[in-house]
């Protein structure tokens, strides 16, 4: 397996970085700082996850706060072919997916499947080594050797029994595990007390650690509370809309659920009013039917009972008696349907009146004209805007007054602890001399002594002048560290003031250029209001409206066309109901008839009936037997006539009633009535849909009331804020005491002796190392129960240390006296003989022959991290020759600050940072 290529999007130094490899030898090459470690840890931190930057002393690589931390590696000839795996880490969070031949992305916890289920720690043992590794390479015990062979695919251990006891001894003599007295442990025992300095330096800075995941916890905490605090925001000037359209809205969503559960049906135009006129057909047509079906009318001398001067009137005026009769009759039916015309005429003088007020209008003069369509929808939507810019205008003013509130409380904690800095730099460093002052005045007072000594040779004045001098100039040195100490103290405490007034006079900055914002808008939502508003005035005057009409009405719907057709019905009806229209044509000789019957005061009514009753008298005094025979045969005639059309209109109702599937007429005109009422409903429905903003309506659907909502929101914005304001405070004292802290500590000089021992150690371990190197390496070199994987791993031990030696050494053998090599001249020579130099060629022939031992059951790639550079010119050449051999069938990434490999290797595997 290789690594083709990696990707940074975030690590430490490195942001959006890329990387080419070879399948062979790749060198990164760069100076100390220059990011090799950071990208060797890179590398492992995508392979078994991010170092967990809670411990203390370990490096935090999670620097860049605009670049997601992690990266992408692309690995090829896997045992699954092409493999991409992708690490990042975001709020503290690890996320890990793989990719597998360009198939969809697998999110996972754990990707060691891929390096055969090692851990980091056995990967860097087996494939990874740096300078510190270089005489190390042995295990603690059989168990994680036995382990670390399984984990690669190999079974099976040999306990090496015969371990030359002379090695052991000379090992001994430098360390033993529970020994005083090897120089090894004496210098352990030397580091352990360093490092109990250590450690009580670090308890004492514990509260560093604590205070600073304290704080980074708050400014978490802080960051998600404004984010909370902007939609919260949001949402209150969303329920605020919500809570001025809620009348609106509740019948817009009580209406859209009536519509909902109603079931239109296309009736035929004016089918109510062709249902009606056909029962007054009826019932006229019934009324003539029954008439028509009574007895012969009287004959000539039958005695009749009637008004002589009306009768006298008629036979005078023949000529329009015939019409007049005609006239009579048409007023007795026409009163037959003035039952139903009045009250429609009722029902539309009402609606007419309802919507005049609803405009605004006290006369159809003061209408204005009507708005097109396209005129309608133009500024009903300016409206809605105009409408919900009012809205923001009463929020905004709502800020303002947040806003100044805020700079007065600012303003106030800035005086405070300006004050508090004043007061603490004006009475700060008093008593400070005091100790250095009596210091200075007893040597003084010594010195004094000590020349009248002189003067008079008094024994007492010398030795009192010399105590004197010596504790004055004590308690001087005293005096002055005390005062340094002090200064130091009060120089972190004015600059913790400082801090503090520069993140208030910051934030009060801020609120103020908000201010300055919000005042703009204010002013220019004002401006847009009173534009909008003349405009509309405007237009109102130009469309000839009166200043009183309502304009929200006026664009709402086309009301005043409406009102107008109103108007031309109700003058329809009145003319139809006017029954003195009936007289107009004749109006002197009704009014002449009316005269000669003298009578008093006549109703219409009673002399249009008089008229009739005359005429049909006189109609029968002239009428013969003969005319009585005509008169019934027109009346059969007419009976049958009257029949005919009734059955008609029968059979157009029964259709109209089969169509509609309902079985009477008071059925069908109440579905009817029905549908008119849900027609305006749902007018009234597509009216409000078009006013409203109808996203708002899942505020009103809610459990709780849009106030109550409004209420709580408010009270959570009111917490938030306060809680905003407390944590702002609590940050700005943790990040001072942390600086103070920080300021004061002295753990970096107790860490840096720590590790002058450490590395004084070193070489006493290297030293141990050699002598064990022989029998650990053999030991944990074996990869097999058979011989014959032993002696392979000595044999290309021994191959390997014959190339990096330069033909010098031949052999690599061990007996009973131990681990030894073999020289060109046959000289046998035990490897504790070796220079450090050849101890270092000896470990790199012996752990590239374990490698390859091994290599052949899992091929991971080999990290070598400066692993070199402490050696010679000629060794690092060879060393460095042998790894071009061994990376043609082994891909090798070498970090170093060594330019010597640069030359010798392709330009693509050369990486220089």
């Amino acid at each position: 397996m290789q690594i083709q290529r990696f990707e940074i999007f975030g690590y430490g130094k490195w942001v959006d970085q890329s990387f080419q490899l070879t399948p062979n030898l790749n060198v990164f090459n760069g100076l100390n700082g220059s990011g090799k470690t950071t990208l060797m840890s890179f590398l492992l931190s995508i392979m078994f996850g991010f170092p967990n930057v809670r411990r203390k002393n370990t490096r935090n690589y999670d620097t860049n706060e605009n670049a997601r931390y992690g990266g992408r590696l692309y690995l090829t000839n896997t045992r699954y072919g092409d493999v991409v795996v992708e690490r990042t880490k975001t709020n503290g969070k690890q996320s890990l997916s793989y990719t597998i031949n360009g198939e969809e992305k697998q999110i996972t916890n754990d990707v060691s499947f891929l390096w055969n289920d090692l851990t980091k720690t056995d990967y860097l043992a087996y494939f990874g080594f740096s300078e510190d590794d270089l005489m190390d390479f042995i295990w603690d015990d059989e168990e994680d050797f036995s382990k670390s062979l399984m984990s690669i695919g190999i079974s099976g251990r040999q306990v090496l029994t015969e371990i030359t006891p002379t090695i052991a001894k000379q090992a001994d003599d430098i360390y033993k595990p529970n020994g005083k007295n090897p120089s090894l442990n004496r210098k352990l025992q030397d580091i352990e007390e360093a490092e109990t300095k250590l450690i009580k330096a670090q308890d004492k800075e514990a509260a560093y650690f604590e205070l600073r995941q304290s704080y980074e916890n708050e400014a978490s905490r802080l960051d998600r509370l404004r984010a909370n605090l902007k939609d919260a925001t949001n949402g209150e000037i969303q329920l605020e809309l919500a809570n001025q359209q809620s009348t609106s809205m509740n019948e817009y969503l009580r209406l859209h659920d009536e519509l909902a559960a109603f079931d239109f049906v296309d009736f035929e135009p004016d089918l109510a009013n062709k249902w009606l006129q056909a029962d007054h057909q009826i019932d006229h047509l019934g009324q003539q039917l029954s008439e028509l079906s009574e007895g012969l009318p009287e004959s000539p001398d039958e005695a009749v009972n009637s008004s002589n001067l009306g009768m006298e009137w008629i036979q005078n005026h023949p000529n329009v008696s015939e019409q007049m009769v005609v006239e009579a009759r048409a007023f007795r039916d026409r009163l037959r349907q003035n039952e139903d015309l009045s009250q429609d005429l009722i029902e539309r003088r009402y609606e007419k009146q309802r919507l005049m007020e609803l405009m605004g209008a006290a006369e159809v003069d003061e209408l204005p004209e009507e708005l097109t369509d396209d005129e309608r929808n133009y500024w009903q939507q300016r409206y809605k805007s105009l409408d919900n810019k009012r809205i923001f205008y009463n929020h905004g003013q709502n800020d303002m007054s947040q806003l100044d509130q805020k700079e007065a409380d600012l303003t106030k904690e800035f005086d405070d602890l300006s004050a508090e800095r004043d007061k603490l730099v004006a009475t700060g460093k008093q008593g400070e001399y005091l100790v250095r002052n009596f210091g200075v005045v007893l040597t003084l007072l010594g010195l004094l002594m000590l020349i009248a000594y002189f003067i008079t040779s008094t024994t007492f004045l010398f030795g009192a002048g010399v105590v004197a001098t010596i504790i004055g100039i004590v308690i001087l040195l005293i005096g002055l560290m005390m005062q340094g100490a002090a200064t130091k103290r009060f120089d972190s405490r004015v600059e913790a003031y400082d801090l503090d007034l520069d993140d208030i006079e910051s934030e009060l900055n801020e609120v103020k250029r908000d201010k300055v914002v919000h005042e703009e808008q204010l002013e220019k939502l004002n401006v847009e209001f009173n534009e909008m508003a003349d405009e509309l005035e405007t237009l109102l005057v130009e469309k000839g409206g009166s200043p009183n009409i309502s304009t929200d009405v006026w664009l709402e719907d086309a009301y005043v066309g409406e009102i107008f057709n109103l108007d031309n019905k109700i003058q329809q009806l009145e003319m139809a109901l006017g029954v003195s229209n009936f007289g107009k044509a004749h109006e002197e000789q009704w009014a002449d008839y009316v005269a000669q019957l003298n009578e008093g005061d006549l109703s219409e009514e009673d002399y249009f009936q008089q008229f009739e009753d005359d005429y049909l008298t006189i109609r029968r005094q002239q009428a013969n037997q003969d005319y009585a025979t005509y008169e019934e045969q027109s009346r059969a005639n007419r009976r049958d006539q009257v029949k005919a059309e009734l059955s008609a209109i029968k059979a157009d109702q029964e259709r109209i009633l089969d169509q509609y599937n309902y079985t009477s007429g008071d059925e069908l005109l109440a579905a009817i009535d029905r549908q008119n009422q849900m027609q305006q409903k749902q007018n009234r429905h597509d009216i409000l849909a078009n006013h409203l903003d109808l996203n708002l309506a899942i505020y009103l659907q809610q459990e709780q009331p849009v106030e109550a909502q409004l209420t709580e929101l408010k009270t959570n914005i009111q917490e938030m804020e306060a809680e905003i304001s407390q944590l702002t405070r609590s940050t700005a004292d943790k990040r001072s005491q942390i600086q103070e802290i920080a300021n004061d500590g002295i753990v970096p000089q107790l860490l840096q002796a720590y590790q002058a021992k450490i590395d004084e150690a070193y070489a006493l371990a290297v030293d141990w190392a050699a002598n064990k190197l022989a029998i650990a390496t053999f030991e944990k070199a074996t990869v097999g129960e058979s011989t014959d994987v032993k002696e392979r791993v000595l044999t290309n031990a021994s191959r390997f240390l014959l190339d990096l030696s330069n033909g010098k050494y031949t052999k690599l053998t061990y007996a009973d006296e131990g681990m030894d090599v073999i020289t060109a001249e046959d000289e046998v020579i035990s490897v504790n003989q070796l220079s450090r130099g050849e101890k270092a060629i000896l470990f790199v022939a012996m752990r590239f022959a374990f490698i390859d031992a091994q290599l052949g059951n899992i091929e991971l790639p080999i990290i070598i991290d400066e692993a070199f550079s402490h050696l010679d010119h000629q060794y690092r050449s060879n060393i460095y020759r042998f790894l071009q051999k061994f990376a043609q069938s082994h891909q090798i990434i070498y970090f170093t600050v060594d330019e010597g490999l640069l030359d010798e290797i392709d330009v693509s595997a050369r990486h220089v940072l």
